[in-house]
Formats: C-alpha cells, structure tokens, sequence
C-alpha cells in the first residue's frame, strides 16, 4: 500500500470530533504502538506521515473502516 492509497481514505475522515484534542497532535512520535506497528508493516515511517496530525494518521490505517 502507497501513501497515496493511504491519502485517499481521508476522503471519508469526518475530522476531530470535541473533547477528541490527541487527533489535532501534530507530534506523531505520540502515535500508538499499534500504529507504529501497522506505519512499519506497510513498509513507511513516521516521517512519511510529516504534514498529517495523529487523527488523520490513525484513519488512514484504522479509522476508514468505520465510515461510508
């Protein structure tokens, strides 16, 4: 899967819901194990994620699933 792939699940990416401040983080060192994890399976580093904050990050790997 390509970064770009991954860009694409972000057209269903609803935002930062209130009271939901970690996905507005921009340090993406404060990312899970579980998405570094899956960051590191896809064969990228957080460094390919500059310019994301952790909530775009986490439904570009998880969060897609979830939407319509």
């Amino acid at each position: 899967m390509t970064l770009f792939e991954l860009k694409e699940r972000l057209k269903t990416y609803p935002g930062a819901h209130p009271g939901e401040n970690w996905k507005l983080e921009t340090d993406l060192s404060k990312c899970t194990k579980r998405e570094k994890e899956a960051i590191k399976a896809l064969g990228l580093t957080l460094e390919d994620f500059k310019g994301f904050n952790r909530g775009e990050v986490a439904h570009m790997l998880f969060g897609y699933r979830y939407t319509k």
